[in-house]
């Protein structure tokens, strides 16, 4: 591989890694709260860097990333949900392993150094979309009359036909779309107390971090 970096494949590697992150809790709901510093969104991507710059073998990095952050998420009855967590780690898991050219050599060292310089951009462009989209959800409830989980058994078509959905879907592919809105769903039911109490106007406030680790 020539020391240029495939930037599709890029985005797809750092999707993957703040899909995990998310998925397990560790990036905030809101943008505007206390949570959303630049400090606290890169804290796991930049661990993960950390690894893949101290471990010759991706794997083992991925391992003591994975390690990391599940002892980072509050454990429950079903030992840390594998049925929720699992697939998307093993999915990050799978990319590593097919893409065995990025990890090796100069390859890495110019990847890392990149990430670390376009990381903050990175994510925040990662999550504004997802939230954004449960957000315009919540108004439109409010504008229809409709309850929480009317929002969740109707989330696709909800959003159907909405003016700033549209401008928010036109600046991505139709593959990127569509896991913006599985992502942006997911969320919406995980921190379903967080948007119920917004779309009932109740404060919000100590209600994001028990549903991120709900």
């Amino acid at each position: 591989m020539s020391v240029m970096l495939d930037e599709i494949k890029v985005n797809e590697f750092c999707n993957l890694i703040f899909q995990t992150i998310d998925t397990l809790g560790h990036l905030p709901i809101s943008l505007r709260s206390k949570e959303s510093t630049p400090t606290k969104l890169e804290k796991y991507p930049r661990l993960f860097f950390g690894y893949l710059q101290r471990y010759e073998d991706p794997k083992i990095a991925f391992s003591e990333w994975e390690s990391k952050l599940l002892r980072d998420t509050p454990g429950d009855e079903s030992n840390y949900k594998k049925e929720k967590y699992f697939p998307v780690l093993k999915s990050l898991e799978k990319w590593i392993d097919k893409n065995p050219e990025f990890f090796q050599g100069k390859s890495k060292k110019i990847l890392i150094q990149h990430l670390r310089g376009s990381l903050y951009s990175r994510i925040f462009g990662y999550l504004y979309p997802r939230r954004e989209l449960s957000m315009i959800v919540v108004d439109l409830l409010k504008d229809k009359g409709k309850d929480i989980n009317y929002g969740i058994e109707n989330f696709e078509n909800i959003i159907e036909g909405d003016e700033r959905v549209k401008d928010l879907q036109i600046k991505f592919s139709n593959d990127e779309w569509e896991n913006i809105v599985k992502d942006a769903k997911r969320k919406f039911i995980d921190a379903k107390k967080y948007y119920e109490n917004v779309l009932n106007e109740k404060p919000t406030e100590n209600v994001e971090e028990v549903n991120n680790n709900e």
